[in-house]
């Protein structure tokens, strides 16, 4: 009789739940801080890989790029964490209004328990966070009896669970691909034409045949107002360059493109590679 009155009212299902939603919130705005400060590195990495291969140092920006692929791997596994996340909070949110659908826990445990899983070496105080949950989900469902004939250590993802981690990742392949710039280095050299060798892939002019009806061609900017826009174009395209292709989106010949490359080159407003 003492020890029942000293001892602490147990929780409520609803109680437990509000608890782990709570720490689940608590471990997704830690995953949100974390991935802020990867986008930052990514960029710094990111802008010296640039600089390397702009100066031509192909092997330092090469490191740099390796560098940026760890950074952007680890963004992408933290992201598909956190959109499951995402998807478990509103899981528990259902099950919380409608008490009828508690038996919708069990999936929800092996959801958690994969996720801390995966996290684990990566981020261990969100993993710590997530093994919390895991406990307090465990001994609601061993209450609730939902899960018999099975030791609760042992379960696992079930098909809905597995889904919904498959598609997080899906979706965070998609956001990091959107959210962080293309790097420069693969592939990016074989893109950019030399100076020496782009006179020879030049088209040759044919001449208009007597009385021919003269081509209509759009208005030729000045030389001046084609290096700014070579040089926008440079920007856009993180330093790339295909003469043919620049010229047909400039509306002007690939002679005045690469007259215009070695002005901005003499002017050492860019670097060519020969």
């Amino acid at each position: 009789m003492i020890r029942k009155f000293f001892s602490s009212p147990r929780r409520s299902l609803k109680e437990r739940i509000n608890i782990a939603i709570y720490k689940l919130e608590s471990q997704k705005e830690r995953l949100e801080h974390i991935m802020a400060k990867l986008q930052r590195r990514d960029r710094e990495i990111f802008e010296r890989c640039v600089g390397a291969y702009l100066s031509k140092d192909y092997a330092r920006s090469k490191m740099y790029a390796n560098e940026c692929s760890e950074v952007r791997n680890i963004a992408k596994l933290l992201l598909s964490i956190q959109l499951a996340l995402e998807r478990v909070i509103l899981r528990l949110e259902t099950i919380q209004e409608f008490s009828d659908l508690m038996i919708q826990l069990a999936p929800v445990l092996g959801l958690v328990k994969e996720m801390r899983k995966q996290i684990a070496n990566i981020v261990p105080d969100v993993a710590n966070g997530l093994e919390e949950v895991s406990r307090l989900l465990i001994t609601t469902v061993s209450e609730m009896k939902v899960v018999n004939g099975h030791k609760l250590e042992e379960i696992e993802l079930n098909d809905e669970a597995k889904r919904i981690i498959e598609e997080a990742a899906f979706i965070a392949e998609q956001k990091i691909r959107e959210s962080f710039p293309e790097l420069p280095v693969e592939g990016l050299e074989n893109q950019r034409i030399p100076v020496a060798e782009a006179e020879a892939v030049l088209p040759k002019t044919t001449p208009t045949q007597t009385g021919g009806a003269p081509s209509v061609s759009p208005p030729i900017p000045s030389f001046d107002e084609l290096k700014t826009k070579i040089l926008e174009y440079l920007q856009s395209n993180r330093g790339a360059l295909k003469i043919s292709v620049c010229a047909k989106e400039l509306q002007v010949s690939p002679e005045d493109v690469v007259r215009a490359l070695k002005a901005l080159e003499e002017e050492g407003k860019i670097v060519l590679s020969r």
